[in-house]
């Protein structure tokens, strides 16, 4: 493994990573270093809402409530250990998303081997500035002792190292990443985890946009979970559909756009120049190939392509920057067809959630991960695409009595 490049800890071996032991589950020094982690972001990451937002997920209360939630599992009958040695791969569409998983692997107890996204962009590159000082403690010489956070390119031979060693693999990538990786084989008893490919959509009741009480936060929360990111997060609503009858449906839509017009005027997000650009070429495409209505827009950080069908939704063209798919329907069941195991997260506003989950429930539908609110779809959860991520980077030991 002579191409790897060692970001933190700056001096660490392949050989002691395997050979020292996990740590137990909720250490101290893993729980400090997580409340040391939140303290930092919180006090340093305002130019960055992503950073915020982890150091807001990584606090003392919800630390509080994974081990309460992890403990709750241990019983006179089982107890759970960590699996042991974590190779994660992460994803280069959402700046802080590998340090969730990571962080969850490392409070449950697990040695940790994270290859980092190639792109050094400015929020990773203060992350793990942020993360490399509090490395340099001797507080936590027990983690750096146990956790590689490395960058490497193509590289087959640690690849198939790292695979053929590690107890849990964690990708999170395209489906062509998760195909690559896959040909590098595991241990017979190892696990892995895919975060592929994933496709979510806001769904809207036409008349609760005319809640004019409502609306102002309707705007903003519905901005926060489509623009963060550019859009790229699965979780980002990228297909708006709204219930409704065709007027009431036509009203809401002029209302409730000419707000995300206003408000993303007002706040541009910082949608590059070259994702704009794309947006317009997949426009001309829809409208080229398939039966879909371009309304004009108004705006560079707004762009509609109103579908006539939600069948074979073309999830693969879709390139983010502000570009939303648009359909409505009369009644619930008419979402069905769209909800397949591509679809992650939907965000709800004014919609019940009980008669969601009855449909989904009575027609078994294949996809849905994630039902939120509006202005919740970003929010990381250790439920994760259907993975319990606490269980899924721990063991579980049965203790029988006897009779």
């Amino acid at each position: 493994m002579n191409n790897l490049d060692f970001v933190i800890p700056k001096e660490n071996s392949w050989e002691e990573l395997l050979q020292v032991r996990p740590l137990s589950p909720f250490a101290s020094v893993s729980s400090d270093f997580a409340k040391a982690l939140s303290q930092q972001l919180l006090q340093q990451g305002q130019t960055y809402p992503e950073m915020m937002a982890l150091g807001f997920w990584l606090r003392r209360a919800n630390l509080s409530r994974l081990e309460r939630e992890f403990t709750e599992k241990n019983t006179s009958d089982q107890f759970r250990l960590p699996q042991g040695l974590v190779f994660h791969i992460a994803p280069a569409n959402v700046d802080t998303l590998f340090v969730y998983s990571w962080m969850l692997a490392l409070l449950v107890g697990n040695k940790n081997f994270l290859r980092l996204p190639t792109q050094d962009t400015p929020q990773i590159k203060h992350l793990l500035n942020i993360i490399g000082r509090l490395f340099e403690d001797d507080t936590y010489q027990a983690l750096r002792q146990r956790n590689m956070l490395v960058r490497y390119g193509h590289d087959d031979e640690i690849n198939l190292i790292a695979s053929a060693h590690c107890d849990v693999r964690v990708l999170w990538g395209g489906d062509g990443t998760v195909q690559n990786i896959r040909r590098f084989p595991l241990q017979p008893a190892a696990r892995e985890l895919n975060f592929v490919d994933k496709f979510s959509l806001a769904f809207l009741d036409a008349k609760a946009v005319f809640d004019t009480r409502a609306f102002e936060q309707l705007i903003q929360h519905f901005c926060n979970d489509a623009f963060g990111f550019d859009q790229r997060a699965c979780s980002s609503p990228r297909l708006v559909v709204w219930l409704g009858s065709d007027h009431q449906v036509k009203q809401a839509q002029n209302k409730f756009w000419s707000g995300v017009v206003q408000r993303t005027t007002k706040q541009p997000p910082p949608i590059p120049v070259h994702l704009r650009m794309e947006k317009l070429i997949t426009q001309y495409e829809f409208a080229v190939k398939w039966d879909v209505q371009v309304p004009a827009s108004t705006t560079a950080y707004v762009n509609r392509i109103e579908l006539s069908s939600l069948d074979k939704l073309p999830t693969d063209l879709h390139c983010g920057g502000g570009l939303f798919y648009e359909f409505s329907v009369h009644d619930l069941k008419e979402l069905i067809p769209v909800l397949s195991k591509k679809i992650q997260t939907i965000s709800i506003f004014g919609i019940s959630g009980e008669n969601l989950r009855q449909l989904l429930s009575i027609n078994l539908c294949a996809g849905v991960d994630r039902i939120v609110p509006i202005g919740k779809a970003l929010d990381f959860h250790h439920h994760w695409d259907g993975y319990d991520l606490l269980s899924e980077f721990s063991r579980s030991i049965i203790f029988s009595k006897g009779p």
